[in-house]
């Protein structure tokens, strides 16, 4: 009997996949094994599986050779390829025992155990995804637990936009990856029994089969490490000059919520593929103590960065110093330091085309409330008219 099933993932891979998994076109569960394999053609043991048997072989709770035997008592298959990702045909072999120079050795495991408490890793095992385990802990256990929708909205946005700003952040060797914001967080599962759980999972793989969630795992080291040192407003000034001032603001948002929310927050990710993770708390006492800091350092600067902005000069108020310039994004406004203004203020001519080179100067009222930083004009370049055209 000949039947077609569709490859969906690599569970091993050594110079090729070693053992994947497939399904059939009613949801049917199979595993291959590559049993002959070279650079044109692969060739698979196939057996079919039943959901809770393939979780157990992904979480290490039975070993493969067990497994096969086990599956093999209902039949097995083999199934040749030149490309994985085409429909499989598997060929039916009967009730008879598979040879014993097929099948694998005693006591190969896919992964090492997984501790049952292991929530996050758990999941991501399951899945074969990264994920991250998300759990809201109320103060008082005695009470009804509740969130309001709205802070319950504002932190999965909050974290989803945390980790793209940290993605922007991390410098990469990798041509293929140019588009950091498409990788991010989907929610797959509502809220289990119990405290307010949520499970969030990667929304996209990355190309490196090797290595397919490593943007993810750096984001989030990055974000347990400033959980762990921002502890006041010089902690959170060292993390916006390591990180980047958009980092720093999207961490204070993340902050402010959870202040708002009054709320212990626990946390877990995992990859499953290294069976890299890591469990995190954040206590409300720790929150209050940040928001705190941010609050008594309001109009101190948390970080500067240099800007360059190219547009058309527009308007400027001698007396402030405050000036606009029209550029393809809109109008950008910015001031001129008191000192500065009467030499910069008589060589500026409005309707003319401009480079400014500013400072940008970020302070932590701006960084709580979200809002841009302050532009300082240094200096500026005149653009000629033939540079335009």
């Amino acid at each position: 009997m000949i039947k077609f099933v569709n490859y969906q993932s690599t569970l091993v891979y050594y110079d090729g996949p070693e053992l994947i998994h497939a399904t059939d076109h009613i949801g049917g569960n199979y595993i291959g094994m590559a049993v002959d394999t070279n650079e044109a053609i692969f060739k698979f043991l196939v057996v079919g599986v039943a959901p809770t048997t393939l979780r157990q072989l992904r979480r290490g709770a039975i070993d493969l050779r067990s497994l096969i035997l086990e599956a093999a008592s209902d039949g097995w298959y083999t199934s040749e390829t030149v490309n994985i990702n085409d429909p499989l045909e598997i060929q039916h072999m009967g009730e008879s025992s598979i040879p014993d120079s097929l099948l694998p050795d005693d006591d190969y495991f896919v992964s090492d155990p997984i501790n049952d408490e292991n929530q996050a890793m758990l999941e991501a095992t399951d899945r074969e995804n990264f994920v991250v385990h998300v759990q809201f802990e109320p103060r008082n256990p005695d009470r009804e637990h509740r969130l309001n929708c709205k802070d319950y909205g504002d932190f999965i946005l909050c974290l989803n936009s945390l980790i793209v700003s940290t993605l922007h952040s991390i410098e990469f060797a990798e041509d293929s990856v140019s588009d950091k914001s498409d990788i991010g967080l989907d929610i797959v599962t509502p809220a289990a029994e119990g405290s307010l759980r949520v499970l969030f999972e990667a929304s996209n793989s990355e190309s490196d089969i090797f290595n397919p969630h490593h943007l993810l795992v750096r984001a989030l080291q990055q974000i347990d490490l400033a959980i762990g040192n921002a502890n006041d407003a010089n902690g959170l000034k060292s993390l916006s000059e390591e990180h980047g001032e958009e980092f720093a603001k999207k961490f204070i948002s993340f902050m402010q919520v959870l202040e708002r929310s009054n709320v212990d927050l626990q946390y877990a990710w995992a990859e499953p593929r290294f069976q890299t993770g890591n469990l995190k708390s954040v206590s409300l006492s720790h929150v209050q103590h940040l928001v705190a800091s941010i609050k008594q350092n309001s109009n101190t600067v948390l970080s500067t960065s240099k800007r360059s902005i190219e547009g058309q000069f527009e308007r400027f108020q001698r007396s402030t110093g405050k000036w606009g310039l029209r550029t393809e994004d809109g109008l950008v406004e910015g001031i001129i330091e008191k000192e500065e203004r009467p030499t910069k203020l008589d060589g500026l001519e409005v309707g003319a085309q401009y480079i400014f080179h500013c400072e940008a100067r970020l302070t932590f009222s701006q960084a709580w409330k979200n809002a841009s930083p302050t532009l300082t004009l240094r200096k500026f370049d005149t653009i000629k008219t033939s540079d335009v055209s």
